[in-house]
């Protein structure tokens, strides 16, 4: 039953079938189809106290207009590039019967906020703003248009977008979702370690709305440039028609001294391309130069190996750090190796060689080191070469993108240091002359030289060093010289000995090398007198051969009354001689010189001729030799220059 009021003048001015003019009325359906449109109409009657006589009406026409609930417009699949904005649009119809309506926005079916931002566990992933027109047509239908900015487009933006309308009657419309893929690299190159000599792998991925092309790059340690690196592989999930599409990319490297640098990766879609940032890759391995390691004959020497202990992030050698900010350290096991001198190869260390293994540690400075102590050395060492092993451990290679392998040191020879040398020139000298004494050592560093007599002390009362000097050839040979003063003899000790000792610093036994130097008595500084009066102008002469001296006795020259002759006898004689063995005169005086004078002086003088049983002659200085005849010929001496067998004899 319908029942409606009009006004009065309506009522009274037709006593028949009342009729109004049909309008039309859009409505929103959910259900409804594209034909549901239809007319309607009511009818009705009225009657009352005043108006006894029933009447009737019949409605204007209804024309009801049934709009589909869907929307006009919805998000399409899109692409952004990574820090880039991107705008999805939608539009729904509009009746035009002002009611109130909300439209919302949604990210993979989770409500964005009416700021346009969209927040996960409390924290802001996408930055947008949602615009809502009204004053739009569409095809002569008012329509509602909604706008959704995403202003800074990140990798957490990608997905399913859509967009729906509610009015206050209950009617709702859902658009169908569009999807915006980031074309972003989405996993670039991570921070890379790898043993010297082993294979590292670096990885790059990219995310978008097709495949892309990913190439990896070396900087020049100049900047500025980079350099392909060849040989890159990539695969893509395309082929499955997936949202969104991964690209990915890696390169294998073959890692020696000069892979060590920054690399990125270059991804391209089109003519757009992305960067990643530079990351570094550090390539583990022994330090060390290969150097000769020396030792001291019977003492011990230490050789270390020294190699990367820790994980590094760039070229400064800062530690890189896990997700708990800890320090890694790759695990390694530490070995040795020698190498006879009639070995090939070299062969794990065994008990041919004494030896003292070291534990391995890692110092504050991130450096691995291990140790190995070798001796008491003996000279059989001295061809011997060491080598240490550092085998890594590649367990950390999945979390930290760490590549081990085996790290070999550079070989080092073990040589020894040692008293080449110890020289003296000359060994034999005379008390207060000077020898030089030589004394060279092997060794890679400068020793502490010292001179002594018994290994300790040099004996100051008879030596005293007037000059010593330093010498270095070819950085291992040091060559120390001194210059010595002699100040008593030694001959009659059988000489005195001098010692090098050469110490080459703490830990290391004191070497010491010897040479006899003999000092002879000086027979310059021994003392000879003529034995008795002498007369004047009587000299002693001198002569010196290789340290022997001979003093001899010369007398007055003759004159016309006065001769001189040399009084000889068994502890006297015309000549003594100094040996530098002794360093004294032997015999201990000269024979002197005896005046022999005229008769008128009061001298017997008697002249005679001698036989040759006497047998007298001539010696080279013109003078007879000495002889007796029955006691009373003392001495006989030639009378003239010429010798003859005139003589004269002094009774």
């Amino acid at each position: 039953m319908m029942s409606g009021y009009k006004t009065l003048e309506e009522m009274q001015s037709d006593s028949g079938l009342i009729k109004q003019q049909s309008v039309s009325l859009k409505v929103r359906n959910n259900d409804a189809d594209s034909n549901a449109n239809k007319s309607y109409t009511c009818r009705g009657m009225i009657y009352d106290d005043f108006c006894p006589k029933q009447q009737e009406f019949e409605s204007a026409a209804l024309i009801v207009e049934v709009i589909p609930a869907e929307p006009i417009k919805s998000p399409s699949d899109g692409f952004a590039y990574y820090g880039e904005s991107h705008e999805f649009r939608c539009q729904f119809p509009d009746a035009g019967d002002g009611e109130l309506y909300n439209v919302y926005w949604m990210f993979d079916d989770k409500r964005i906020m009416r700021s346009g931002d969209y927040y996960e566990n409390g924290k802001r992933v996408i930055h947008g703003m949602i615009e809502t027109f009204n004053n739009r047509s569409h095809d002569g239908l008012n329509i509602i248009e909604s706008r959704y900015r995403i202003l800074s487009v990140n990798s957490m933006a990608e997905g399913e977008y859509k967009c729906g309308i509610s009015w206050l009657g209950g009617q709702y419309i859902k658009s169908q979702p569009g999807y915006l893929a980031v074309r972003e690299i989405s996993q670039p190159p991570s921070v890379t370690n790898v043993v010297l000599g082993a294979t590292a792998t670096l990885s790059c991925s990219a995310t978008g709305d097709k495949a892309a092309n990913i190439t990896f790059h070396k900087m020049d340690w100049a900047g500025g440039n980079s350099t392909i690196i060849s040989g890159a592989t990539q695969k893509n999930n395309s082929a499955e028609n997936p949202k969104p599409v991964i690209t990915e990319g890696e390169v294998t490297l073959q890692a020696d001294n000069s892979s060590s640098g920054y690399y990125f990766c270059n991804v391209t879609w089109g003519n757009r391309s992305l960067t990643s940032e530079p990351v570094y890759l550090n390539v583990f391995k022994t330090y060390g130069d290969g150097n000769d390691t020396w030792g001291v004959l019977g003492s011990v020497v230490r050789v270390e190996c020294m190699s990367d202990g820790e994980l590094r992030k760039d070229e400064n050698r800062t530690s890189y750090r896990d997700e708990k900010d800890n320090v890694v350290f790759p695990d390694a096991d530490v070995t040795w190796m020698y190498k006879g001198k009639n070995d090939q190869n070299f062969k794990p260390i065994d008990s041919n060689v004494k030896h003292f293994m070291e534990s391995s540690w890692i110092g504050f400075d991130g450096f691995r080191r291990s140790g190995m102590i070798i001796g008491p050395i003996v000279s059989d060492y001295d061809l011997y070469e060491f080598q240490c092993v550092v085998n890594y451990d590649d367990k950390e290679a999945e979390r930290h993108n760490f590549f081990g392998g085996t790290a070999f040191s550079k070989p080092t020879k073990l040589q020894i240091s040692s008293i080449q040398s110890f020289e003296s020139s000359p060994k034999e000298v005379i008390d207060g002359e000077s020898f030089d004494l030589t004394c060279t050592a092997l060794g890679k560093e400068t020793p502490n030289f010292r001179i002594t007599n018994d290994g300790r002390t040099l004996d100051t009362s008879r030596y005293t060093i007037k000059n010593s000097s330093i010498e270095h050839k070819n950085n291992v040979e040091h060559i120390s010289k001194y210059e010595i003063q002699t100040w008593v003899a030694t001959v009659l000790q059988g000489g005195q000995d001098f010692y090098c000792s050469v110490d080459f610093g703490p830990g290391t036994t004191e070497l010491r090398e010897k040479v006899k130097i003999t000092t002879y008595y000086n027979c310059k500084k021994a003392k000879i007198s003529v034995l008795g009066k002498q007369p004047i102008g009587q000299k002693i002469n001198y002569e010196d051969d290789n340290g022997k001296r001979t003093a001899k006795v010369q007398c007055p020259d003759n004159t016309t009354d006065t001769r001189y002759i040399v009084y000889e006898s068994d502890d006297v004689k015309r000549e003594s001689v100094c040996q530098k063995d002794t360093g004294f005169y032997s015999p201990p005086y000269l024979a002197p010189c005896l005046e022999s004078h005229a008769f008128t002086s009061g001298r017997f003088e008697q002249v005679w001729t001698l036989d040759s049983k006497y047998g007298a002659h001539c010696t080279d200085d013109n003078s007879l030799g000495q002889y007796s005849k029955q006691n009373m010929i003392k001495t006989l001496t030639t009378q003239n220059s010429q010798c003859g067998p005139t003589l004269s004899c002094l009774a």
